[in-house]
């Protein structure tokens, strides 16, 4: 092999390899900035499917109590392991709405800094909503969740003026706990 075909092919060898690197079959989360709603979980509820884990899928989607609420600061599904989401630095007087489920075996634990707290129990279709009234703004709202569970969760953040109970479709109402 001369000089030129050996540079031609350590090219063609150094051009594939840079072309396969990082191909492991996963995807990396990608960061959203708050308030968004994570790209495919915003359709119609579908029935739950098995992810690559086994573990049932928990679709965003499920989270009805958001549907009532005017914004949004998060709303992710079929998540696992721990996360912490950005901070909100103000949400005003108001209702806010937490929603959380999760499939599997085990809990979820959801904090909503200055705000709310509680476990959830996996396998509950219903999972927990909670809304919590306040006629004083909240600064520097964090939340997380935190997974003790063997499934996958969904969970949701929403906030709407006013501190009654939203006009509801009774066909579609959701569990207020």
């Amino acid at each position: 092999m001369n000089t030129k075909e050996r540079v031609a092919a350590a090219a063609a060898a150094g051009l594939l390899l840079a072309l396969t690197a990082g191909c492991t079959g996963t995807q990396a989360p990608t960061a959203r900035p708050s308030g968004t709603v994570a790209a495919g979980h915003s359709g119609p509820a579908v029935a739950p499917t098995p992810s690559a884990s086994g573990a049932l899928s928990v679709s965003s989607a499920d989270l009805q109590l958001l549907d009532d609420y005017t914004t949004t600061y998060e709303r992710v599904g079929d998540q696992s392991g721990s996360e912490q989401f950005a901070e909100i630095p103000r949400v005003a007087p108001g209702t806010v709405g937490v929603s959380a489920r999760c499939s599997g075996t085990g809990t979820i634990s959801v904090v909503v800094s200055g705000v709310v707290s509680f476990d959830v129990r996996c396998g509950d279709p219903a999972g927990d909503n909670v809304d919590f009234a306040s006629s004083d703004p909240r600064t520097d709202v964090r939340a997380q969740v935190v997974s003790h569970t063997t499934g996958r969760w969904a969970f949701g953040l929403g906030w709407r003026p006013g501190t009654g109970q939203p006009p509801q479709d009774q066909s579609t109402q959701p569990t207020v706990r």
